[in-house]
């Protein structure tokens, strides 16, 4: 949640003006690597308080707390976020992984609107059309014996009144 304003805007909108110039510099000499050294930097910097938060307490963090923290010593930040190592081999994995999942989901995608292309053009099941008869009839013959029983229940009660007085 808070992660993906980071990556969309490259940090524009979450630091200050100044960290945020220097971020695009680093951005533009270094490539997106630095966005993903920069967001783990940011992590490890916070960690000690972000362990204690919940949910909530951690999109307020990010959203108040995080833009203050990091103008305290944005030299600090710049440096621990160049100094990040990233597992080429295990991001190579991830990407892989990622790829895979999706391909995955995009298949089983295209299935359901088979599927679905195909029930549209299917005439609607006799089985359909017979459940809803009956659950209808069985509506309907319960409101109509809920009415008798109400009618019935006063109809009683009135006799009973009219005899006792």
């Amino acid at each position: 949640m808070y992660a993906s304003s980071w990556f969309l805007t490259l940090f524009t909108s979450n630091l200050p003006l100044h960290i945020a110039n220097r971020v695009m510099d680093l951005f533009l000499s270094e490539g997106i690597e630095i966005i993903f050294r920069l967001s783990i930097a940011i992590l490890q910097m916070c960690r000690d308080e972000l362990l204690k938060l919940d949910m909530e307490g951690l999109l307020r963090y990010f959203q108040k707390e995080m833009p203050g923290r990091c103008e305290i010593d944005p030299d600090y930040l710049v440096n621990l976020a160049i100094n990040v190592k990233l597992d080429q081999k295990k991001m190579k994995k991830l990407a892989k992984d990622y790829s895979t999942i999706k391909a995955k989901e995009q298949e089983e995608l295209v299935e359901l609107r088979v599927i679905e292309n195909h029930l549209k053009n299917q005439p609607v099941s006799h089985v359909l059309i017979d459940h809803f008869l009956f659950f209808s009839f069985r509506r309907d013959y319960a409101l109509k014996t809920d009415c008798c029983v109400r009618r019935l229940t006063s109809s009683r009660r009135r006799a009973a009144s009219w005899r006792t007085s």
